[in-house]
């Protein structure tokens, strides 16, 4: 993934997730109990992965990403190292890449109950074709309330073969 390691980290908000320590890692199915959560001040929070994986269910073959994450915190924010533990469940993961987006965006809300979110998942191009699944929470929060960060992620063209 050292590839993805530096994809706008140096000039945004995000923090990237993927060298905190998580201790041994077991859990390779997805789970919104993975998800923990700390009290948090109401404030904006900004997440970044480049070791999204999940497989695709008709070859089986890997498919690899980044994720970019904000959100308006409700009253908690989401501990960075359980996120980690989290995307990395995603590993032996059967799915195409719109629903992985759709089920981390709902495993998400469910625990943080957050203001607003906003979720895209950049992955690799196979055969030619950029899949980049974009998701917002709640329904009428639309692509020009996102923050300039998350905008510039979203317009971005990053081609990765």
């Amino acid at each position: 993934y050292s590839s993805f390691s530096n994809i706008f980290t140096d000039s945004s908000n995000f923090t990237c997730i993927d060298e905190l320590e998580t201790g041994d890692i077991s859990e390779y199915k997805p789970s919104s109990c993975l998800l923990q959560t700390i009290t948090s001040k109401d404030q904006e929070y900004y997440f970044c992965s480049h070791i999204l994986r999940s497989n695709c269910p008709l070859t089986n073959q890997p498919d690899w990403g980044s994720l970019y994450l904000y959100y308006s915190a409700n009253k908690k924010t989401i501990q960075p190292e359980s996120l980690l533990k989290y995307i990395i469940s995603y590993r032996l993961h059967n799915e195409f890449h719109e629903e992985c987006c759709e089920r981390i965006l709902y495993d998400m809300i469910n625990v943080l109950s957050p203001k607003k979110l906003a979720l895209i998942c950049k992955y690799t191009r196979r055969g030619g074709i950029d899949i980049n699944p974009l998701r917002i929470y709640p329904r009428d929060f639309t692509l020009g309330d996102l923050p300039e960060d998350f905008t510039q992620i979203v317009n971005s063209r990053d081609f990765h073969q």
